[in-house]
Order: structure tokens, then C-alpha cells, then sequence
């Protein structure tokens, strides 16, 4: 495949742009350019763009954004991914380093004990909601939280779109929401994750200040988590629906169906819901972790910084026309005077939410107006895989990722070993590497980084 450099950090092809160094280039998935190329067959769509975290997926890559028109064009349930409503939230807190360094093992054993982890961390029977609670959780996604005083208004405010989609339970499964019922608050397995950590750098105070962050050694608390059981059955439904209702023959796993067909529209509004059940679970574990560490801190806060979704479709403004942006493992990362951004950061832009891979750097930056003309307003999510969870399971022992970790001054605790091995620093690219690139490009600056301390992993 012939690709022409067009930044440092940039490459082309005749159907598709990556943002990606040489050395990103050299190390990428080959079966990612594949799946790009077939994107760029599908009708009514801008050139696919892909982010520096970039890996294959299912039929869609990881890192991939597409973005078709809402008049004429198709609507991609793989290129939302199975896991609907994927994302990250930061919450910046008032404790310090030295407040927590010897009670990190006990505040893990009770996040523990009230979240339920890994891939059957189901809830206990005395918090299963009913069916009507879970409807309107679908429907009412945040509203819902603030409704029960599990969420303020401020959680509201700087949440992506306030955490709330127009998503209609009626179009989503009864089997899909039994899974829910069951899961509302859990994190769930792979590579979601509870991480506390410290500030080790800030690169822009003022900015920093607004998002909360006022010093170095400060605690911030990420939750990455979506929609869980629910999300999958809505995105495994609607890809049989589709293949059972076309006469298309989709190129390998890009099942796709008009916007404005019947289909399209009932998929649309069950994605939503589905989004806002991921709203929700985050929110519900953000509760939990103010009511665990209060128990150990009087006086705690942890303030959201902001919640971002990286599994997610949303109608969006380029050159005048509308368009539906698919991101699959990609967030937004708008500039300053974004209509959509909440009042407090209107003037500054969005923070772009860019975790490492448990024993490395996060990050937290800031979006830049650039990103609107570059990268259709999208940001890389993470530092992107390398090794493939088979792969790394074979491979990496995680009883000794853990070992190593503890010695690097990182707590990890979780259920599963296996998972843990599958998630290794070595199993994912170089943050530094990934966030380097977003910010070469200008589609977002750096605020602050921060260092892991304590790690929950499913």
C-alpha cells in the first residue's frame, strides 16, 4: 500500500488519512489499512480518517472515524462498535499523594466489594433494577441519576452531551435489558478500568485550573466503561436485522443500512438508549467511589472534569451540510466556542480524555479548533493495542505484569490474572508516542499528565 506523507505525522492513500509517525506507520496492524480501504467503498461518506491508537476491529477499525451524510447516507452499527457508549471519565478530587499512599489497598478492596468487575461482575440481587427503572434509564439516561440523587447537576453539565441521547426502549430488546438490569454500575472486563492517579506534570495551568487540576501530586480518579451486555445486544441485534432486511452484499463485517430507512432510524434510537445506559453505568460507579472514599476522607469532593464517548454516532456540522460521525475507539476533541461544550469550558475547549495502559502516562488535553478541518473534530482514545488479546494471554504472565507493577509503585487488583496479562503495558503503543501525534497535529494541547497508583481491573 503506497502512502503519502502529508505532516510529520500524517500519511495518505488514495482512500483514506492516517495520523501516524513513521514509527507508528512501520508497527501498524496491517489488517486496519484493509478495513480502511473497504470504508472508502461505502456510499454517501467522507474519506476515512484514523488515529494514532489504530488496530483492526470488527469489520471497522479501532481508531477509525467515518462520517456520512444524514440525507443520503448509511449508518454502520460495527462502526460504533459492540460495546455502545465506551467511554472515560475523569473526576479531579481535593486529596493529594500523601493523603492516600497508605490507604490505597483498602480503598481498592472496597471498590471492590461495591463494583462489581470482570466479565459476570454482576451486581447483587438487592440492587437488581426492574424493567421500568431500566426504561427510563434508557430513555432519560442522566436525568435519571440526577432524579434519584445519584448525580448533581454539575455532573450533568460536563458530561458530552449532557448524558442524555433521544433513545427510545422500545426499540431495544427484552433480552437486552434483562442484561442490564443486572449490570447498572459495573465495570465490566477487557480493558475497562478504575485508575487512581497523581499529577505528575501540568503543561498548562490556566487551562489545568479550569478542568480542577491545581497541583502537582493531586489525586484524579478515571472510570472507562460503557454499556456492558446491553450495548452488545443491541449491536449484535440490529446487524442480524440488517443482514436479514438487505439484499446488500456487505464487504467483510460492514453491515450498514440507509439513515433515514426504517431500520436505520430503530437502530439510531436504540444506540442511544444503549448510550445512555453507558452514561449511567459510569455515573453509578462514580457514586459509589464518592461514598468509598468519604469513608476514609471526611470532607471528600471529586469533581467531573468531563465525560467522553468513544464508541458512539452523533450528527455533526461540516461545510454547511450534516453529517452522521462514526467514531469507534476515537473521541471528540472540539475547540473553544463549540456550541455543544458545557458554558464553563466555551471559552477554553473540550478536555480530550487520553488514557495509557495501566502501568504508563494518561493524559488530559484540550481541544483545539484545528481538529474540525484535520480530523472531523476527533482525537485518538487511548494508546491502541499492539498485541491482541490472544496473543498476550499466550504470551504475558499476568500474575508477573502485577508483581512488576507493585514494584513500580502501581497497586493493581482484580479478579483475573488472565485479564490482567491481556492489558499489559507492553500489550498496547507508547502513549507518549500517540499523544505526541495529537498534539504535532494541533487537534488537541496537553494540560496535564498523570501517573497510575492504584488499579481495578476486571
Amino acid at each position: 500500500m503506497k502512502f503519502e506523507q502529508i505532516t510529520e505525522n500524517s500519511f495518505k492513500t488514495d482512500n483514506f488519512k492516517v495520523f501516524l509517525s513513521e514509527k507508528l506507520l512501520d508497527m501498524a496492524d496491517k489488517k486496519a489499512f484493509e478495513q480502511l480501504s473497504n470504508l472508502s467503498k461505502l456510499p454517501n461518506c467522507l474519506t476515512p480518517i484514523a488515529m494514532p491508537d489504530m488496530h483492526s476491529g470488527y469489520g471497522f477499525p479501532i481508531g477509525g472515524v467515518l462520517a456520512s451524510e444524514m440525507e443520503s447516507g448509511i449508518v454502520i452499527p460495527g462502526g460504533i462498535g459492540f460495546d455502545i457508549n465506551c467511554g472515560i471519565r475523569a473526576l479531579a478530587t481535593n486529596l493529594t499523594f500523601d493523603d492516600i499512599q497508605n490507604k490505597i489497598s483498602e480503598i481498592l478492596d472496597k471498590l471492590l466489594e461495591k463494583i462489581g468487575v470482570g466479565l459476570n461482575g454482576n451486581l447483587s440481587s438487592d440492587k437488581h433494577l426492574s424493567e421500568k427503572d431500566i426504561c427510563d434509564i434508557l430513555n432519560n439516561g442522566l436525568n435519571w441519576c440526577l432524579k434519584n440523587g445519584f448525580a448533581t447537576n454539575q455532573d450533568l453539565e460536563n458530561c458530552e452531551s449532557n448524558g442524555k441521547l433521544n433513545g427510545d426502549s422500545k426499540k431495544v430488546s427484552k433480552k437486552a435489558i434483562g442484561r442490564a438490569r443486572q449490570q447498572l454500575g459495573t465495570l465490566g472486563s477487557g480493558n475497562h478500568f478504575i485508575e487512581i492517579q497523581k499529577v505528575d506534570e501540568i503543561f498548562d495551568s490556566d487551562i489545568a485550573k479550569e478542568f480542577g487540576i491545581i497541583k502537582k501530586n493531586q489525586i484524579v480518579i478515571m472510570i472507562h466503561s460503557g454499556s456492558r451486555g446491553l450495548g452488545h445486544k443491541v449491536a449484535s441485534d440490529y446487524i442480524e436485522k440488517i443482514k436479514k432486511n438487505s439484499d446488500e452484499k456487505f464487504i467483510e463485517n460492514l453491515e450498514f443500512c440507509k439513515i433515514n430507512s426504517k431500520i436505520g432510524q430503530n437502530y439510531l434510537l436504540a444506540m442511544n438508549a444503549a448510550a445512555n445506559f453507558g452514561y449511567v453505568n459510569r455515573q453509578m460507579m462514580t457514586y459509589e467511589i464518592r461514598r468509598v472514599f468519604s469513608e476514609f476522607f471526611e470532607n471528600f469532593t471529586a469533581d467531573l472534569i468531563y465525560d467522553v464517548s468513544h464508541n458512539i454516532a452523533k450528527v455533526e456540522e461540516f461545510n454547511g451540510k450534516n453529517y452522521l460521525v462514526h467514531r469507534k475507539g476515537a473521541t471528540r476533541c472540539f475547540g473553544k466556542k463549540n456550541p455543544e461544550l458545557p458554558k464553563k469550558y466555551f471559552n477554553i475547549g473540550q478536555p480530550v480524555i487520553i488514557p495509557g495502559s495501566m502501568g504508563t502516562s494518561s493524559y488530559i488535553l484540550c481541544g483545539n479548533n484545528e481538529s474540525h478541518k484535520k480530523s472531523l473534530n476527533s482525537s485518538a482514545h487511548g494508546s491502541g493495542r499492539i498485541l491482541s488479546r490472544s496473543e498476550a494471554s499466550v504470551k504475558i504472565d499476568g500474575e508477573k505484569v502485577k508483581i512488576e507493577m507493585n514494584k513500580n509503585g502501581i497497586l493493581i487488583k482484580g479478579p483475573n490474572f488472565n485479564e490482567i496479562a491481556t492489558e499489559a503495558p507492553e500489550v498496547y503503543k507508547n502513549v507518549n508516542d500517540v499523544v505526541e501525534i495529537v498534539t504535532s497535529e494541533n487537534l488537541a494541547n496537553k494540560v496535564v499528565r498523570l501517573l497510575p497508583i492504584g488499579v481495578l481491573k476486571g
